[in-house]
């Protein structure tokens, strides 16, 4: 992607036009038809003449929706950015000259390693001194002795972001992320952008921007503002006004003595006014060290201008997004800012400003919206990303298929410090039991599943968490029918449309701090902020709630619930949103009597949902049993499971709990709803003074399980499988 020049950065959210603009945003259920729905609606545009921007959250979607408008009969093109791979050159090696990709290359063999761009360190030294990529890597027109000469970039032939800039679809999809940047050039303005899911994210910064005020003060003494021809030559005047408003700028803020949000009246106090705050961003971008970088420039001479560039450049925007801040604060009529802190660095003890700034669609991509989402934001965050007026025009809901069976399971010690994931968060001690009680769960759930379906793809049983528990579990080892998924990387996934059912394990909430500090950057004004308890814990208040049961009463709950709007709403959107989204990739409308489902949600959130059950923990934890269900076969002998799965237990003590079968058929009815009649196993191992011994042969054994079994065990006298075994009995 081209960067914007520095008139056009300081600039384009400014335009009277952007005003007149208002989009539509749409609250519609998974699986409800909303994608196609809206690729039809797109479809019908095109053909009267409309330019289509469809907006998506990853590359993968784009993919599939060229070929859905494919098929009815539209010409659609997925952006691909510099650093993508390359979708025309799948299992190529790459064939260049950038020691980048050749040593990545290198490093993985065999995988596909071509991107867009072939010059990919041009493209990163262009960037990294902030030029326009297209006429600093790929091609311009230079003049050499009083000739204009077109310098281009050796690869340009091949090159993929060439061949890009060529496409003239009628409809282009594009990463949400990318609403966020300069459009480039070649897309043309749209008419509609339809924004398929959650999008706000992209609008919120990954961390904060730091500067001291002793920097900043050394900066107001040397500041040089550049002449608009960029030829490095310093206007005089403009510098000196610059220098002038700094200092003014650092008065106001080594005024304000006590840490915290940044004061609107001090900055006014020293005479930082709007007018002044939209004088000194101007001057501040034409600060930046414009090299004379241009395609086909020697790697090394390039490499060395970028770097010159970057260290005065990093400094530069720094300021640049300070000033943008100051005069969004001066704009509105905060008190305070949002977005900007006075404070002490930990490291240093310096004293610092740190800046949170928002991202807002930029201009080239500003016209009315079709915002279509299962788990829709608040139309304050809307507005605020969007940058115009969002009416919220419908909530459409659908009842789920009848064939299935939602169940949600109250008081696991799922939490993130119960589970040891919490990082510098834990409050309390790790359960280290609880993660091998979910193994046999999960593994119980795998087995149960056989019996329902014959076809490997209906056996799936989806497993979503958090990331860190997911990646603890796939370590400690799960059935070959368990997929796992965790929240924060699932919407749009497709791939469990069919599968038997869903676990869904604990919650992603993020600390009151977290959701705080984004909901200042939201609104541009300080948030309602929680107070640390007696213990000096801060943490959500808890309110009464009730979880929703199918035949319309309710089970009584406790709720985490901030008090600041605009926080509650983006905790929501972190938590039982997530959740929503997790549940919807079963595709839940589409299930008919030959895909039925179920649901286990261990958690106690309340959802906008009616579940069919709520039962406890204690009820449905199978107990330690299980841990043999992935194998296909429960002994009930310590001896024996000590000797055939060492990995589970070492010696017929550990194997001891694994060998009891009593909580099962409690947790058949309760959680299940039936008890399964399964089969029976007797055997007897070779050999004098053995004993016989008796087993449950899960629905997921091996075909051969004598044969798998005497290779764990020993030869065998007897093996005799019988069916029925009712655990009750």
């Amino acid at each position: 992607m081209e960067y914007l020049s520095n008139e056009e950065q300081t600039d384009d959210r400014c335009s009277d036009d952007i005003m007149i603009i208002r989009s539509t945003a749409l609250r519609v259920e998974t699986a409800a038809g909303k994608t196609r729905i809206a690729l039809e609606w797109a479809a019908g545009m095109v053909r009267n003449g409309s330019r289509v921007v469809v907006a998506v959250p990853r590359h993968n979607l784009a993919d599939e929706l060229v070929e859905r408008f494919a098929t009815l009969g539209v010409n659609a093109c997925a952006f691909r950015g510099y650093e993508a791979d390359d979708p025309n050159e799948v299992g190529s090696e790459y064939q260049g000259d950038d020691q980048d990709q050749v040593e990545e290359e290198k490093d993985c063999p065999g995988t596909r390693r071509t991107k867009m761009c072939r010059q990919r360190s041009a493209y990163r030294d262009a960037s990294r001194a902030r030029l326009p990529v297209k006429s600093s890597v790929c091609k311009s027109k230079r003049k050499i002795r009083g000739e204009w000469v077109e310098a281009r970039c050796v690869l340009a032939d091949e090159c993929g972001m060439m061949r890009q800039a060529q496409e003239d679809p009628q409809v282009w999809i594009v990463p949400h992320a990318l609403l966020f940047q300069e459009k480039p050039t070649y897309i043309p303005k749209p008419d509609v952008v339809i924004i398929d899911e959650r999008f706000f994210g992209a609008a919120l910064p990954q961390s904060a921007v730091s500067l001291t005020l002793d920097c900043l003060a050394s900066y107001a003494k040397t500041a040089i503002v550049f002449e608009h021809d960029r030829a490095g030559l310093a206007n005089t005047a403009e510098s000196k006004k610059l220098r002038h408003h700094a200092a003014n700028l650092v008065a106001s803020l080594r005024a304000q003595s006590e840490d915290g949000w940044l004061s609107r009246s001090t900055l006014e106090y020293h005479g930082i006014t709007l007018e002044v705050a939209g004088e000194a961003l101007k001057q501040q971008w034409r600060c930046l060290d414009k090299p004379d970088i241009f395609p086909g420039m020697p790697p090394r001479k390039r490499k060395e201008l970028a770097d010159a560039a970057e260290k005065v450049n990093r400094e530069v925007l720094k300021l640049c997004g300070l000033w943008e801040e100051i005069r969004n604060l001066l704009g509105s009529d905060h008190a305070n800012s949002g977005r900007m802190r006075l404070e002490h660095d930990e490291a240093t003890g310096a004293r610092c400003i740190k800046r949170n700034s928002l991202k807002t669609v930029r201009s080239g991509w500003q016209t009315d919206c079709l915002i279509l989402d299962a788990t829709l934001p608040d139309q304050a965050i809307l507005e605020a990303v969007l940058d115009h007026p969002v009416d919220i025009e419908a909530d459409i809901a659908v009842s789920w298929s009848r064939h299935g069976h939602t169940r949600q399971i109250l008081f696991a010690p799922v939490s993130a410090s119960r589970l040891g994931i919490a990082g510098y968060r834990d409050k309390g001690k790790p359960d280290r039991r609880i993660v091998t009680e979910l193994l046999g769960f999960i593994a119980l759930r795998a087995a149960l599943a056989f019996a329902e379906f014959r076809a490997d793809h209906r056996r799936v049983v989806a497993v979503v968490g958090q990331k860190k528990l997911i990646e603890k579990l796939r370590a400690a080892g799960l059935p070959p029918n368990i997929e796992t998924g965790h929240f924060g990387g699932l919407s749009g996934l497709d791939k469990w449309k069919w599968a038997a059912g869903m676990i869904v394990i604990g919650r992603p909430l993020p600390g009151p701090e977290i959701v705080e500090a984004q909901a200042g950057i939201i609104a541009g004004k300080p948030p309602i902020e929680l107070t640390p308890n007696e213990h000096g814990i801060t943490w959500y208040p808890k309110v009464e709630g009730a979880i929703r049961l199918s035949d319309g009463s309710g089970i009584a709950v406790q709720m985490d619930r901030h008090p600041d709007p605009v926080a509650e709403a983006l905790r929501w959107q972190h938590c039982e949103a997530e959740l929503i989204q997790a549940i919807g990739r079963l595709r839940l409308l589409r299930r008919n009597a030959n895909s039925p489902y179920f649901i286990d949600i261990i958690s106690d959130v309340v959802l906008p949902i009616s579940v069919d059950s709520v039962v406890a923990w204690e009820e449905a934890n199978p107990g330690p049993c299980t841990r043999l269900a992935r194998y296909g076969v429960i002994l009930e002998s310590a001896t024996d499971i000590s000797r055939g799965f060492p990995e589970l237990a070492v010696t017929p003590k550990a194997a001891e709990p694994l060998r009891k079968v009593d909580r099962l058929s409690s947790c058949f009815r309760t959680v299940y709803g039936f008890e399964p009649e399964l089969r029976r196993l007797d055997y007897l191992l070779q050999g004098t003074g053995r004993k016989p011994v008796q087993g449950i042969v899960l629905p997921n054994a091996p075909d051969n399980l004598r044969g798998e079994l005497e290779q764990r065990l020993g030869p065998m006298a007897r093996f005799e499988v019988t069916f029925p075994r009712r655990l009750s009995s």
